[in-house]
């Protein structure tokens, strides 16, 4: 055996071993985030904090997520918002879509942050683009109801392919929304009905959706803050 087949296959084992590490470190590390996801969703903060710290410390985008929420929300510690900012930016820099509607919504709402809706609607961009349909509804409204950052043609546009992924009355009031910002009144009326029979089958509120109908109606847009928003 010649040296460069020796050395290649010496090479190729080394490959092989590496990767053998990879899948076996992928495995475990898929393990501890289904359990630490359990544990979260279940309410068992302590366990998923013991489950998901070492795996988003090592880069696990789902894991940097939700305990950028437990930071967020208060979840088995105290609320701190910068940490949770943190987070929740380290996984959106790996495309996790929700930790970038997560990020957008700390921006839109000024939480821990200067309240900055170009931001937020950077990022929730970022998870529209990828066909996330939170991304998509909560991008549409803004770009449909802020003044400085109105876009009606990409606000309906998102706002569609929300309802057509999920079609539940809030994702309806928003294109509402987005139509109107285009000056497609009709289309915004017979959208906001939609999202008004959608709300009361489902046993919620729907002061704000009928609010939202006069004002189309007339023939408004609707443009917040100020007037029935959120």
């Amino acid at each position: 055996m010649g040296e460069f087949s020796h050395k290649l296959i010496c090479a190729l084992r080394v490959l092989a071993v590496a990767a053998l590490v990879v899948a076996a470190w992928n495995t475990t590390a898929n393990a501890g985030f289904d359990e630490g996801t359990e544990a979260y969703q279940r309410g068992d903060y302590a366990v998923a904090e013991r489950e998901l710290r070492p795996l988003a410390e090592q880069g696990h985008a789902g894991a940097q997520n939700t305990l950028g929420a437990m930071y967020h929300n208060g979840q088995g510690m105290p609320k701190d918002y910068g940490k949770a900012l943190e987070w929740y930016r380290k996984a959106a820099d790996q495309g996790n879509v929700w930790a970038q509607v997560n990020l957008g919504i700390m921006y839109q709402h000024g939480t821990g942050v200067a309240a900055d809706d170009a931001m937020a609607v950077h990022w929730f961009r970022e998870a529209a683009d990828r066909r996330h349909a939170p991304g998509q509804n909560a991008a549409a409204w803004l770009l449909a109801t802020r003044a400085t950052l109105r876009d009606s043609g990409a606000a309906v546009d998102y706002a569609r392919r929300a309802v057509a992924a999920n079609d539940i009355a809030t994702y309806s009031d928003t294109l509402a929304a987005a139509y109107a910002a285009a000056g497609r009144f009709r289309d915004a009326v017979r959208e906001e009905r939609h999202a008004i029979a959608a709300a009361r089958k489902a046993g919620n509120d729907t002061g704000f959706y009928e609010k939202r109908l006069v004002l189309y109606r007339r023939g408004e847009i609707l443009t917040c803050p100020g007037g029935p928003c959120d």
